[in-house]
């Protein structure tokens, strides 16, 4: 196997700042433990500009023996410390928009000068024979790219920024905007879905289809069925959901694609129509904590508290516009939770004939199938098995041995 130079820059974002622990955070970091279990030569972690800096702490908290891209010298970690306060600052809501932009100012400076700076310092030089490139989030850097004999691989996640217009300033700078600008023929791509190849491939000409190679995630072994009763009673204090009533999930409060508006409406009109009492809904990813009735929004759920919370909901609702892929569905289903999901992109792809598939802009069959669930406790049974069968299909094992069997030249 050839020494893997593996970009964990998304790793260090996510330690520095909580927000930053999204999907993209936890697929990258499974995919480096598989990577480095299966490997059996080097792994090289890497991240860019000043952000070198934080990898010393994703060694320590994954506890992996790797090495460094190169030392850190005292410059690079002062740097990296002014990055982050600004960072952290930007991500404030009382921050206002001059120290915004202030602050956003200051991070492209230093990101800037701290690339440069670094790639002065080594070229690759010493990494360019019997080396690739892998990164789970965008393109190779310039100093990279410039070594020829470093075949790359990246991870395509989705083109939601592209197709929803969801987020102007990562279309315009940022990690994602870096990866729509270097597409290129010769680098070698691993799409999440059929349907996120296919949207990469009518978004980019200059991408070969032949390059690239479909592989689909999978979740932690943290995701199982736990029905302890202690702690489903800790949890629901914690999360101030009633102990007396059960309680369905779902997730994307801030995100209108996610759907939250509709989940909402048609759930209380479910509601309000069965004169049900016993039941309330739990929107995670909200702007704050509040209660309306039947509807409990929270703001966020801490990833260790996830598991339990899944294997103890009536059934989970993600009923989303557009997904890459669908990751919290396979999280549910491998906790043994009934799913509704809508019908499209990549979806039923992933849930197969294991949940309800919906219309996504249909209350009806919201409210039809929100009905099938409550009063029909056999088709929960059913679907709970049912998933957790469908999710026994996907693992980090069998993803990594196909990304690696690609990156040896075997597939």
């Amino acid at each position: 196997m050839k020494k893997i130079l593996f970009d964990a820059t998304v790793l260090v974002d996510g330690n520095d700042l909580l927000e930053e622990r999204r999907g993209i955070y936890f697929v990258a970091q499974n995919l480096l433990m598989e990577m480095y279990r299966q490997n059996k030569g080097e792994i090289i972690l890497y991240a860019s500009g000043c952000k070198m800096a934080g990898l010393p702490k994703v060694i320590a908290d994954l506890d992996l023996s790797v090495k460094l891209y190169r030392p850190v010298p005292m410059l690079g970690k002062m740097l990296y410390r002014s990055m982050t306060l600004c960072r952290k600052k930007r991500m404030q809501p009382n921050c206002n928009g001059i120290l915004k932009a202030f602050c956003s100012l200051v991070i492209f400076a230093l990101t800037a000068f701290s690339s440069i700076y670094f790639s002065c310092l080594n070229i690759c030089r010493k990494y360019a024979e019997d080396t690739v490139f892998f990164s789970p989030r965008t393109s190779a850097p310039w100093f990279i790219n410039r070594q020829k004999t470093v075949k790359k691989y990246i991870v395509l996640h989705d083109l939601i920024p592209v197709l929803f217009k969801s987020s102007s300033e990562m279309l315009k700078w940022g990690w994602f905007a870096y990866l729509l600008r270097t597409l290129n023929d010769n680098d070698f791509y691993f799409a999440i879905s059929e349907n996120t190849k296919k949207d990469y491939c009518e978004y980019s000409k200059k991408i070969n289809p032949s390059h690239i190679k479909i592989v689909h995630w999978a979740v932690g072994k943290e995701f199982f069925p736990q029905k302890n009763l202690d702690a489903r009673i800790r949890l629901k204090k914690k999360y101030e959901i009633p102990v007396d009533k059960s309680y369905v999930f779902a997730i994307g409060g801030q995100d209108p694609r996610k759907n939250a508006a509709r989940i909402v409406r048609s759930f209380v009109a479910f509601k309000q129509k069965n004169k049900i009492d016993d039941l309330v809904l739990v929107v995670s990813g909200c702007r704050e904590n509040k209660d309306d009735g039947a509807v409990l929004y929270r703001s966020y759920i801490d990833g260790k508290d996830l598991p339990l919370l899944y294997s103890n909901a009536e059934w989970f609702v993600f009923t989303s516009q557009y997904e890459g892929f669908g990751l919290p569905l396979l999280e549910a289903m491998q906790c043994g939770c009934p799913v509704i999901a809508s019908n499209n992109s990549s979806i039923p792809d992933v849930v197969g004939d294991a949940g309800l598939l919906i219309d996504w802009d249909s209350d009806n069959q919201h409210v039809d199938v929100f009905e099938k669930y409550y009063f029909d406790e056999n088709l929960r049974d059913e679907n709970r098995n049912k998933g957790l069968e469908r999710a026994g299909m996907f693992s980090w094992e069998k993803t990594m041995a196909e990304i690696v069997s690609v990156m040896n030249g075997d597939a």
